[in-house]
């Protein structure tokens, strides 16, 4: 679902909408903000002769319509369209514009696959985990993954059971994690891995893991010790604990028809809970 950018100023009765985004524009300067905070999404689209057409009619900016069209009859790239359009902006500041154009560059010279890298760790970020999962499974199992090394693998491994962490699946988290440190090293996988061992009760793992730590990284170890007793004290004494646990072993045992019954009875309960408190 596309999102409008709200800004102030004199506005056109229709907006420009960005097919790449699904961000509309009412106003110069939301089409400049957009340049500005969407540059990586920014391509041929500045160069549509509808965009001139849009400040030149909608906007009632001809002569900045004006430079711009006479790029596209030139076939310009987007970089030129970019100066062109923030050029008309007196509002901003030569810094910004040469932040704009420096990230472009740089956006500019990754490969697809390094792209599509970017976008997975972003929907990470923002909780669109599926979208994440998709993008980071058909960077590694694509066709076209030659240029990953075994580090940039494993950080990807890591990233996806964090998907899987999120979502109590902790025996796919808990492999992923396994396979992960193996390749990149990273002592913050090994310190997630070791968590998710916690979380699915893989008691046995869990404890040769941490006997293993008390011998070759003592430190790791205490961090590890000491945020579990924190996060354990903490989460056993928020409300339903134990059904919550209880709701993610039956998820990972597969017991589907419990899993749903007993997710639709704390549903109920939290609700009934909810109006007794609200009245």
């Amino acid at each position: 679902m596309g999102r409008v950018i709200v800004c102030e100023g004199n506005r056109a009765e229709r907006p420009y909408r960005f097919r790449s985004t699904g961000v509309s524009v009412y106003t110069f300067e939301e089409l400049c903000y957009y340049i500005c905070h969407y540059v990586e999404n920014i391509g041929d689209e500045l160069l549509d002769p509808a965009v001139a057409r849009f400040i030149a009619e909608d906007l009632g900016l001809k002569e900045c319509a004006a430079k711009l069209s006479r790029l596209i009859d030139v076939h310009a790239g987007a970089r030129d369209a970019i100066i062109a359009i923030l050029g008309c902006a007196d509002f901003l500041e030569p810094s910004e514009t040469a932040r704009v154009l420096s990230d472009f560059d740089m956006l500019n010279n990754l490969s697809e696959l390094q792209r599509k890298k970017r976008n997975a760790d972003k929907s990470l970020a923002a909780g669109r985990n599926r979208e994440a999962m998709h993008l980071y499974r058909d960077i590694l199992y694509g066709s076209d993954n030659s240029e990953i090394d075994s580090a940039e693998y494993g950080n990807i491994l890591h990233n996806m059971a964090i998907i899987h962490a999120r979502s109590g699946a902790f025996a796919t988290a808990a492999d992923e994690f396994r396979e992960a440190y193996a390749r990149n090293a990273d002592e913050r996988t090994l310190k997630q891995y070791i968590y998710a061992l916690k979380l699915g009760h893989f008691d046995d793992e869990f404890d040769r893991e941490i006997s293993a730590l008390s011998e070759t990284n003592r430190p790791l170890l205490d961090t590890i010790e000491n945020e579990l007793y924190y996060a354990t004290d903490s989460e056993e004494n928020t409300y339903d604990y134990h059904e919550y646990r209880k709701l993610s072993e039956l998820r990972e045992k597969g017991r589907v028809a419990e899993y749903y019954k007993m997710a639709d009875e704390m549903v109920t309960h939290l609700k009934n809970k909810y109006r007794a408190e609200n009245g």
